[in-house]
């Protein structure tokens, strides 16, 4: 028996980043320790134009770490940008918006939208899976919106959104205290 999966996004607490008002990358991961934040979606948008959804839901010593890794490839950093190989993929998003639109990154205009799901009533036993099929739900209302992925999603699949696993009081109701 799996649960059908109902997101109620008004219970999700939101927070939003302006790029441009950060002295470095890492002071994201400075902000998301100082909020709380473990468990989280974000949308990344440039002068309203959606580059990319993501998630991210495990145990990095680092609040925000993966969110971090794809900002801090941003060009605009000049010498504080990010040259590993984790969350490399961001420059390709950089190189396909100045493809596609003519547009240059400007970090000023680069807004980061987190859904902060740390607390969130899970309602299966697998909270990654729910988050992967929330991160769905984002990218897939965008598709209907405008017939298209976003920039940095392209390797979009649609997770089991309606059935992300084993409700949770089922599971519960398996064991018994003795």
């Amino acid at each position: 028996m799996n649960v059908v999966l109902t997101i109620d996004w008004s219970i999700i607490p939101t927070h939003t980043i302006d790029v441009g008002n950060l002295r470095k990358p890492y002071d994201i991961c400075t902000i998301m320790k100082d909020k709380g934040i473990e468990k989280y979606l974000y949308r990344i948008t440039y002068k309203g134009i959606v580059l990319k959804y993501g998630i991210s839901a495990d145990n990095s010593k680092n609040h925000g770490d993966r969110l971090y890794r794809q900002i801090s490839h941003a060009s605009g950093w000049g010498v504080l940008q990010n040259q590993g190989s984790s969350g490399r993929d961001f420059r390709g998003v950089e190189e396909a918006l100045l493809e596609e639109y003519g547009i240059v990154l400007d970090l000023k205009d680069l807004s980061i939208k987190l859904w902060d799901v740390t607390n969130h009533p899970f309602q299966t036993i697998d909270p990654f899976k729910e988050i992967e099929a929330m991160e769905s739900e984002l990218v897939d209302n965008h598709i209907a919106a405008t017939g298209r992925k976003p920039l940095g999603n392209i390797e979009h699949k649609k997770f089991a959104s309606k059935s992300p696993g084993i409700p949770a009081v089922l599971y519960n109701g398996l064991f018994q205290e003795t």
